[in-house]
């Protein structure tokens, strides 16, 4: 690495990094200061594990190379740096794992809507039907009654007209009732999904929110 690195770190990191410029013309200060770096190898060492680049187990285990001095402050940011690479390779992937299922919830809720629209045209359908059907039951009522007097083989032709109409209402507003459930359940459904999706945003934005975070400490 460089001499001008590690500037998204703590102020300590940077007096780090003046030591071992100080070191190339003072190379005894600079073993000195090597040897009292304990403290600033903890921070970074904190700084990792609040950040979730590291376990419990990886924190115990660096901790100790610390006191052992065993491990060197330039070592402990190279790992810090590539375990941020590899976590924003999978924020990344994850974003893009969020992106696609909502994507199939928009189209699901899209298609459910398509569905939702041609139930309630062929309901219109239905309800202007029935509306003819119920003026035409009464029309033949009234001429049925008329015919009696006149006519009662008339009379019972009309009356054959009337059940058969009444008939055709009781099966459309049979179909037109199922039509109904069938809407209730599309509307049950596209709120389900539309749910799922505004979790996912949430999911998305915090993403969004923890990149931003990590770039701030690059």
């Amino acid at each position: 690495m460089g001499c001008g690195g590690y500037r998204g770190l703590f102020r300590v990191f940077d007096y780090y990094e003046h030591s071992r410029r100080y070191s190339t013309c003072n190379p005894d200060s600079y073993n000195h200061y090597k040897q009292d770096d304990t403290d600033e190898k903890l921070m970074l060492l904190k700084k990792m594990y609040a950040e979730g680049l590291i376990d419990d187990k990886d924190y115990s285990r660096y901790k100790q190379r610390i006191y052992e001095r065993t491990i060197t402050f330039d070592e402990l940011v190279d790992i810090r740096i590539k375990r941020m690479n590899s976590k924003n390779g999978e924020t990344d992937e994850n974003t893009n794992n969020i992106s696609q299922q909502k994507n199939k919830y928009k189209y699901k809720i899209d298609k459910l809507k398509e569905s939702k629209e041609k139930i309630q045209n062929v309901q219109k359908k239905l309800s202007l039907r029935l509306e003819e059907l119920k003026k035409e039951k009464e029309r033949i009522e009234t001429l049925a009654e008329t015919m009696v007097r006149a006519s009662e083989d008339t009379a019972e032709e009309y009356i054959r007209i009337k059940l058969n109409i009444e008939e055709n209402i009781q099966n459309l507003e049979k179909r037109k009732n199922e039509l109904q459930k069938e809407l209730d359940e599309i509307d049950n459904m596209i709120k389900t999904l539309e749910t799922k999706e505004l979790e996912l945003e949430a999911l998305k934005l915090k993403d969004e929110i923890l990149n931003l975070k990590i770039d701030l400490d690059k």
